[in-house]
């Protein structure tokens, strides 16, 4: 009975902590998943002038191979609010910022503006594009903002690099990034594992 209690008890938590995360829409046209689908993001608001915005992670596809070989999960919208429960991102939470998480749905870094062919069929990579959408959606809070974080790993860390002059039009901005540097060890180890691979 006790484990029964213990478990309705979590899943109404989880239930009304999922409600304040707020799922929107791109707007630009051009903010679209490789399937073609409107872009979505997550929000979800503090009582607080700060903001933490995060570009996750999810590899790249630097060819045909391997963008048919990405799940179609990474080519399409969220369908549900993301929850941010993992590691920094509650860690932030619980600083009370306002939290925003851009998917990464367009398998380039977050930098692409263009359409590529794949089997005779246009696949729009759009990562730019979806990234200023969101920006400009919160562009007068963030103008007014007190503090704002920029958090990305693999991806979503080189996607911020890729977005350095558009972040740096912003005040009190900081960043973290994971996974981003690429000294010369690091390019030979990858060189070498893509050769034995």
């Amino acid at each position: 009975m006790r484990k029964f209690f213990i478990t309705l008890l979590f899943l109404i938590f989880t239930i009304s902590s999922s409600f304040s995360n707020e799922l929107k829409l791109t707007k630009n046209p051009d903010a679209i998943c490789n399937n073609g689908e409107q872009a979505t993001f997550t929000i979800k608001k503090a009582n607080s002038k700060k903001w933490a915005i995060i570009l996750p992670g999810g590899g790249v596809a630097r060819n045909t191979d391997e963008y048919k070989s990405r799940s179609d999960g990474m080519k399409s919208p969220e369908l549900k609010p993301h929850y941010f429960g993992q590691a920094i991102e509650k860690d932030v939470e619980d600083r009370n910022y306002n939290m925003v998480f851009i998917p990464y749905c367009s398998s380039d870094l977050h930098q692409g503006n263009h359409l590529n062919i794949v089997d005779d069929k246009e696949i729009p990579f759009k990562g730019r594009v979806i990234v200023n959408d969101v920006l400009d959606q919160l562009n007068d809070q963030l103008k007014e903002a007190d503090e704002i974080i920029f958090l990305g790993y693999s991806a979503g860390a080189i996607g911020i690099g890729f977005h350095a002059e558009r972040i740096g039009q912003y005040k009190n901005v900081r960043v973290l990034v994971d996974s981003f540097w690429f000294d010369e060890e690091t390019t030979k180890f990858y060189e070498n594992f893509e050769k034995n691979n």
